[in-house]
Formats: structure tokens, C-alpha cells, sequence
């Protein structure tokens, strides 16, 4: 397997594929990819993050991801996964409002941790104005362990999408802004964007479903406002696809930085009382 997994450097991976080991469901072959592993860093810290219903889809089976050093392969599927909530999800949520889950590494996870899969965390609600993202991650048709083995490399995707800016809006009874949360960007598989070798074009033929994108970091790739300035930064993790509005969702990092600062204060509190 570690053969196989091969990423390409231009442009950077983004992130990690996420492959299903043995035993699999019917609907899945050995070392399929099914998702896209984020990870990101803040304040020093580093997480994994991905999407709740790709962990929720495969709980029972061993899920791999080559996120450390010379292609090492981790399996990731573990108790300490955080679930991102809302005030109005259940006990039962499902996959919650939010849709994604994130953990915590540890000194000797981050250790062991290849660097070049690791992107800077950052607050989407600082880009007020229209600006350029990317969404990156591993469309699941194109990185089957059988045309893995016949091309001997895995494939990434990127594609550019325009975002209007997060800005708040007045959701009665409050009297202040509210942020939903939810990053909404318009794609259209008919005009994508794609890269191709140096630079983001036309795909020039109608864009695949972008199943596999789950979990796959959106990045910042420039601004009007901030002149490229804070390029590479994340500010979302794709959860969804709508193909009647042709719309790919995401929750916005605003939603994880705060959870894992929410985290960080109760543990705190706990080991001082």
C-alpha cells in the first residue's frame, strides 16, 4: 500500500486521502478512498479534522490515512474524536448541523507528522470581502486502489471557487450579528476550475461529483481585500454536495476554533477546581 500512495508536490497536497482497510463494506474495495483528512495547526497545536459521516459511515472499519513522515500510514478511527454541535442538534444528531469532528494530536503524533500536509488555521470571518478559495481533497472515483496500482500515484483535486465573503446576518430575536457557521460556495460542474499543471483553468468537460471532497480543507487562495496576504490560510472543511443548487458546503473554521478553545477552557477548569 505505501507504494501506491504517492502525492503530487505541485501544487501541494492540502491534505490526506482517507482509505478503508479490511474488512470493507460490499460498496467499497480494499484501500478505496472514501474522504479527505484535514490538518491544520493553531496557536502551536495541531489537529485532525475531517467530516463526521465519513467516520460515522465506516465505524466499524478500519479506516488509514498516510499522514506521517515517508508515506506513513495511521488509522485514525478512535474514541477521542470531538463532535462539533449546536445548540439545536440532539442527543441523536446524526451528523449534526456542523457535520465534522476534530481531535487533537499529541507530541509524539505531531512528531511523526509529515509537515508538508500541514496547513495554517484561521478565522473565516475575517474575510468580510469577496475572495478566492480553494477546496481541495480526493474525489473517490479517481482514487480507487485499482487505478491507484494501474498509475502507481494518487490523485488530489483543486478547485477555484469565488466566495462573497462571511458576513453576519440579524437572525431575530437577537439583536446582535449572528454567524450560521456554514460556508456556501456556488459550483457549477459544467464551468469548474480545476488545476492544470501551473495554473487553475476551465476543466473543459463537465466535473465530477465531488464525492470524496468530505472533510477536505477550503483555503484561502487570494483577496481583493488582503492582496494574497494571508494565502494558504483555511477557513473552512467541505461536508457537502447539492447538485440542484449547485452548491458544495462547508462548516467554516470559526465553528472548530471556537469548539476546541471551548475545549481547551472546560479542561482547564477541570484540573483547577
Amino acid at each position: 500500500m505505501l507504494n501506491l500512495i504517492r502525492l503530487l508536490n505541485d501544487p501541494p497536497a492540502l491534505g490526506v486521502p482517507i482509505v478503508c482497510g479490511e474488512p470493507c463494506p460490499p460498496s467499497v474495495k480494499r484501500f478505496d478512498s472514501v474522504g479527505t483528512l484535514s490538518v491544520v495547526n493553531m496557536d502551536g497545536c495541531y489537529y485532525f479534522v475531517t467530516a463526521n459521516h465519513v467516520l460515522r459511515r465506516f465505524e466499524d472499519k478500519p479506516l488509514l490515512a498516510p499522514v506521517e513522515r515517508h508515506c506513513g500510514v495511521v488509522q485514525i478511527n478512535s474514541d477521542d474524536w470531538f463532535h462539533i454541535l449546536s445548540v439545536s442538534d440532539s442527543a441523536n444528531f446524526g451528523d449534526g448541523t456542523y457535520d465534522l469532528v476534530w481531535r487533537k494530536l499529541d507530541d509524539a503524533q505531531v512528531e511523526s507528522l509529515n509537515p508538508a500536509f500541514v496547513c495554517r488555521l484561521g478565522r473565516a470571518t475575517e474575510f468580510s470581502s469577496p475572495f478566492n478559495v480553494v477546496a481541495f481533497g480526493y474525489l473517490n472515483k479517481q482514487n480507487t486502489a485499482r487505478k491507484r496500482q494501474i498509475r502507481n500515484r494518487i490523485i488530489p483535486s483543486f478547485f477555484q471557487m469565488r466566495h462573497p465573503g462571511v458576513r453576519p446576518s440579524i437572525k431575530p430575536p437577537y439583536a446582535r450579528a449572528q454567524y450560521e457557521g456554514k460556508m456556501k460556495l456556488y459550483f457549477d460542474r459544467k464551468g469548474a476550475k480545476g488545476w492544470s499543471r501551473s495554473s487553475f483553468a476551465a476543466v473543459g468537460h463537465t466535473a465530477p461529483i465531488p464525492s470524496g471532497l468530505s472533510g477536505g480543507p477550503i483555503v484561502v487562495e487570494k483577496s481583493l481585500s488582503h492582496t494574497g496576504k494571508r494565502a494558504g490560510t483555511v477557513v473552512g472543511f467541505v461536508t457537502k454536495y447539492i447538485e440542484a443548487d449547485k452548491t458544495l458546503e462547508a462548516t467554516t473554521s470559526d465553528v472548530l476554533i471556537d469548539c476546541i478553545r471551548r475545549s481547551a477552557y472546560q479542561q482547564t477548569n477541570t484540573k483547577t477546581n
